[in-house]
This record gives C-alpha cells, structure tokens and sequence, in this order.
C-alpha cells in the first residue's frame, strides 16, 4: 500500500491593510494640520468646517488610498512605501497650500514634506495612535485668532465693503420673501444708520468709485470711465489724506484696499500696506505681488486671455491659503457643479460665469481678511462686484422668476431653473462676507461703513441694452497672428491685446497687428472700421476702437475687407444683451461707536462718503470737498466729543503713476521719428 502524498499547500500572505492605511491616515493628517495651522490659519475656521477640512477629509482620504495601494501586487510586501506614498499623495494639495504664495510661513511646507516622509515608519509600529492625530488637528483648530486688530495707532480705524449696485429695494424685497435670509445685513440694519445713496450721471462704476473715494466730480479727477486708468487720476482720495503727512501737524495712519476700481498699479508708499486691482483692469500688479489670485479667476471667463495653467494653479493655491473652511469648501463645491454641471446638466457659459463671479467675491474677502489680520490698516476698503455684473446679465432670469415675467418673454423655464438665483445669490454671498466682518472686526473700536456706487433696476426686453462687442480671437485670425501669443480683454467697449513677448518681439506683434487692423474697412463705402492707439501706462498693450461713425452705419451683415480678404461684421463681433440697467439709488450704512443704531438718514450722495470717512477717522476734513459729513447718523454725545474739524484745500494729490504716452510707443514702434 503506498501512501498518498500531496504537495504542501501555499501560503497566501495578506498584506497588513488596517496598520498600513491607518498609519497613511495619521501621518498624512498631522502633517497637514500642523501645516496649514501655521502658514494658513484661516482654513482653521470656523472651527467644525475647518477640522473636516484640515483633519477629516486627509485623514479619510490617506485611509482608503492606503488601504488600496497596499493591496497592489508592487507594494503587497511593502508597507512602509505604500504607507509614504499614501501620506505623501493625500498631504501634497494641502502642503503645497501652505507654501504658496500668499502663505503666511511658507517654509511649513517642507516641514510637512519632512514629517510625511517620516512619520509613517513611527505610526506603522503604533498604527492604535491613529485617531489621536485627529484630536491633535482639533487643537490646531482651536488655537485663538481674535478679532481683527485695525488701527491702533492715533485715527479711528474704518472698513468701508462696497457692493457695486446693491440697493435696499432689492435687500427689502429678498427679506420679504424669506425672512431668514441676510441675517448679517440685517444685524447691521439693526445696529447702524442707512439711507439710499444718491448717485450722479453717468454712473458708470468707474466713474462714481472714484468720486466716491475723491469726494470731488470726473472734471477735477480725471476719471470719466473704464476707458480711464490710474494715470489720469489728478485728485486725492480719502486713504492720500490718511497717508499722507501734512505740515498742520493733522495725524498720520495707514491703509489697506482690496478691489477698488482705477487704484493700480499701487504706489511705492509705506503708509499704502496692501493694494489689489479692481475689477475688469488688465493689470495684475498688486501689494504684495501675489495678492492678484481673483485676477486669475477673472480671466477665466474671458476669450483667449485665460490664464495658463501653472498661473491658475499657483492662483487657486494663494485663493485657498487666504480662505476660511466654509469659503474653501463653498470653492470645492462650485468646482464640482460646475465641472458636473457641464457634463450631466448641460450648463452653458453663463451658468459657469455667475458662478465664478461669486467665487471671486469670496476670494477677496478672504483675501483682505487675510492682509488686514496681518497688517492691521487704520483705513480700509473691500468691494465686491457680483451683485452689480449678474444685475446686468441675470436680471431678466430674476425678473421672470420674482417679478414681471411678461417684461422677459423669451425667458424659459429651464433658464429660470438654472439661472433664477444668480442675482440673490450674489447678495447672499456678501451677506456671508458681512458675516465674516462682524465676526472679526470689533464695531465698539471701528466703524463699519457699507455703500454702493448706485443701484439697478430691470431694462425690459424690448428696451434691452445691446452691446457689441469685438472678438479678440477673430480680430488676430484676420491680421493672420497666433490667438496663443496674446492676452486680451474687453472693456469700455474696446479691445485690448498685449502680446506675451516682451522687447523687440513683442513691439513687432504688436506693429504687424496695428497696421493690419487700421486697413480693415466697409466694403460698400471703404470707411475704416478701426482706430488704435497705445494706451497709458500700459506701454506693451494696443488699444482697437470701432469708429464711432462707422459703427453707426453697420449691421451684423455688413461685408468687411482687409486687402484681399472678405468677411462680415458677424465674424468679428459677437452681441450681450444686459437686462439690468443702473437706477440713481444705491444704499449707505454706517455701524460703530457713536453711530445712532436703528437711524434712517435723507439726503445723502455719493459726493458725501469722503468727507464723512474722513470725519469718522479724526482727520480735518478739506474745505474744498462739496460734500457734506451725515452728521445726523451720530449721536450727539459723540459729535460734541468730537466737533468736527476742517482745513483749507482738498486731498493730497497722489502720488504720479508713470504713463508711457502715445508719441512715445509711436516712437518706439518706428511710426514718427525723434
């Protein structure tokens, strides 16, 4: 009888899953949390989004990438690689956060780099710790902040929050409808004075920005338009006279301002802490440098001016750096509709567009959050444009869904559905910017001014504003130049290019694209269609008007010719439509010590806001200003604490901005001579 012997059986050896994914998890959230605590405080807060964020959400992701990459044949007999490559891969976003460049401290970074590579081989052998890193990302959470520390030095620190067209029309009607919403503006309400703000013809934003900061009208400052830039400006403003010294002894502070129209690029002052550009300028210069992320998020939306890819990363890494948890998960999830959007609901361009306009109004909240936390300025000043840019183009979707449908005809249902919050959720998302300054600006130390520029109001269907508009991407086919070569944006009715070369290169794109463009003309009449010139202070840029006269005479059929080549007006031009148009009523508020809480205030304009903030910080304010100081919004214990006070002339000039002429760039490009 012969014994049956099988073969030995093999051993199936099953990788150490739970230690492996549970020490990724621990090491990848301690790195993280100790990271963005240090460098990017503000993804801490408020205190339960920003432990899901810089401790809940690595700490589950590290887990399940681990539990997957230490099943894979490669990593199957090696724990402690897939361990790192867990950690490392779940930690990168957030350390390159904390490194970029609007980090506070961004050599945090690499020490997260450091201990991602380090501390899996710690947590394999103590993979029980795990949820400890946890509470530790908790603590991190938890460490104070406090309130903002503006001023402190001889004036009363003031932070005016502009909203481009925001009006209490609107405001009343949302708070009619459904009581719970504005909450934060409604506290303000409660607390402050307000009153309409009385605009002034025309109103273009650029336009009453400038008065409202100048105090004094576009013919002593310069500025009539978006056509205009810094170096027209021949007034001061309210933060020149906070800055600057003058020989009556009158005190001196600092200020800071994120988003103020025709304000770039920013002068060299040390009393100037912070300045970003506004809305629709070209420029991206900013101080500091990499304060500009909103710019980058505008460009998105613009034909062929987007930015390029290593721009929008490095912009979207400065965006959530400076940004709170609820900010930075409110970005997560417009991403996400947006991207799921387009792919399931077949949302178009403006069903993105509205989105990323809000999205860059919370950019800059939390931007000047950020730089005031860390400079502190005596006078600041924030504004958001979201209400006033959707007013323009959502208007008929509001309007069809809260007002008179019959004024919009050709609105549907569908655009209704997709499109008929997008005018209140712009005043929702200022409302939770208010919020965000309540919480952190002490109103028993500052004062808290809210103003407009004017308001909106719907323009029916049959009245609509059509604009045309040149298309950049068209115009450089015709002159037979590469779209990818230039940047471009439209404002004010014109085009502007700028080539991305700079030196010879670039004034050669930018000498074949002039002479090509001042040969396209009307084909039945030969009128030149163009005009161009170098604008100011923009020495590498090309700005293409369409002659007025001719424009008149076009329609969207009209044949065009550049030498040999035939098209139509339609080639070059596309059409927006605005369904809102400006109203002369915008809205004014003040909260703070003094203020009479609860107070309606008549009679105040635009012309109004200099003085006042001036008065409000305890400067002199200039004789010379038209306006007047709302004195009836104080109580009179605090205007006999502080009689008002005034000095001869108007506010310091600014500082020059160095404007590079037309004659010159006609010089430089070899059009005239010497």
């Amino acid at each position: 009888m012969t014994e049956d012997v099988s073969p030995p059986t093999a051993t199936t050896v099953s990788p150490p899953t739970a230690p492996t994914a549970r020490a990724a998890a621990a090491a990848a959230t301690l790195s993280v949390a100790l990271a963005v605590a240090v460098s990017a405080p503000s993804l801490t807060r408020p205190f339960l989004p920003g432990l899901l964020f810089v401790g809940g959400l690595p700490f589950v992701l590290a887990l399940m990438l681990g539990w997957v990459l230490v099943r894979l044949p490669g990593l199957r007999q090696a724990p402690l690689a897939a361990t790192i490559a867990a950690a490392l891969v779940t930690a990168l976003p957030w350390l390159l956060v904390a490194g970029s460049p609007m980090a506070g401290l961004q050599m945090m970074m690499w020490l997260g780099f450091l201990l991602v590579l380090l501390l899996p081989a710690w947590f394999l052998r103590r993979p029980q710790l795990a949820p400890a890193t946890l509470a530790l990302a908790a603590v991190l959470c938890l460490l104070p902040q406090g309130k903002l520390a503006l001023g402190g030095g001889e004036l009363n620190p003031v932070l005016v929050v502009g909203m481009d067209s925001g009006n209490w029309r609107f405001v009343d009607e949302m708070i009619a409808a459904h009581p719970q919403d504005l909450p934060h503006l409604q506290e303000l309400m409660r607390r402050g004075a307000r009153g309409h703000l009385m605009s002034n013809a025309p109103t273009a934003s650029a336009r009453i920005w400038t008065i409202l900061a100048t105090g004094v009208n576009h013919d002593l400052n310069g500025i009539k338009n978006f056509g205009n830039n810094r170096s027209d400006l021949t007034a001061g403003r309210i933060w020149d006279h906070v800055i600057n010294p003058r020989p009556d002894g009158d005190p001196i502070g600092s200020a800071g301002l994120v988003a103020w129209l025709i304000n770039t690029p920013p002068d060299k002052r040390d009393g100037l802490l912070f300045n970003t550009p506004g809305w629709v300028t070209g420029s991206t210069l900013a101080k500091p440098l990499a304060a500009s992320p909103a710019k980058v998020l505008e460009r998105l939306g613009e034909e062929g001016a987007r930015p390029s890819f290593g721009e929008l990363i490095q912009s979207m890494l400065s965006s959530m750096a400076v940004a709170s948890a609820d900010h930075a998960w409110a970005h997560l999830d417009t991403v996400a509709d947006i991207v799921f959007g387009k792919l399931i609901r077949g949302y178009d361009k403006e069903d993105l567009v509205w989105r990323m306009k809000i999205m860059r109004d919370r950019v800059n909240a939390d931007l000047y959050l950020e730089l005031a936390r860390r400079h502190g300025p005596d006078f600041n000043a924030l504004v958001l444009y979201g209400t006033d840019q959707l007013g323009h183009f959502y208007w008929k979707y509001h309007e069809a869904k809260y007002g008179k449908r019959e004024l919009f005809p050709s609105v549907t249902d569908r655009e209704i559905t997709l499109r008929g919050e997008a005018c209140r959720e712009a005043y929702r998302a200022c409302d939770r910017v208010l919020g965000k300054l309540l919480d952190r600006v002490d109103l028993g130390q500052a004062t808290l001014v809210l103003c407009s520029d004017h308001g909106m109001q719907p323009l029916e269907e049959s009245r609509d504003d059509l604009q045309i508009k040149l298309r950049a991407g068209a115009l450089l086919t015709l002159a037979d130049l590469a779209v990818e070569d230039f940047t471009f944006s439209n404002l004010n009715r014109a085009l502007y290019l700028t080539p991305k070369a700079g030196g010879e290169e670039g004034r050669r794109l930018l000498d074949q694209l002039r002479q090509k463009v001042e040969r396209v003309k009307v084909a039945d009449s030969g009128a030149l269609l163009f005009s161009t010139g170098f604008p100011a202070n923009a020495p590498n840029s090309i700005r293409v008007d369409l002659v007025q006269t001719t424009r008149d005479s076009l329609t969207l059929e009209s044949e065009l010719r550049m030498d040999e080549k035939v098209g139509s007006v339609r080639d070059l031009f596309t059409l927006e439509t605005r369904s809102g148009r400006h109203d002369d009523y915008g809205f004014f508020l003040m909260a703070g010590p003094g203020i009479r809480a609860g107070a309606w205030l008549e009679d105040v304009d635009v012309f109004d806001l200099a003085p006042t903030v001036t008065y409000l910080m305890g400067k002199a304010v200039p004789a010379d200003l038209p306006g007047r100081v709302v004195l009836e919004a104080f109580t009179p214990e605090y205007t006999a604490a502080h009689p008002l006070r005034t000095v001869a002339g108007g506010f310091p000039k600014p500082p020059d901005v160095k404007g590079v002429t037309e004659a010159d760039m006609l010089k430089t490009s070899g059009y005239v001579d010497d």
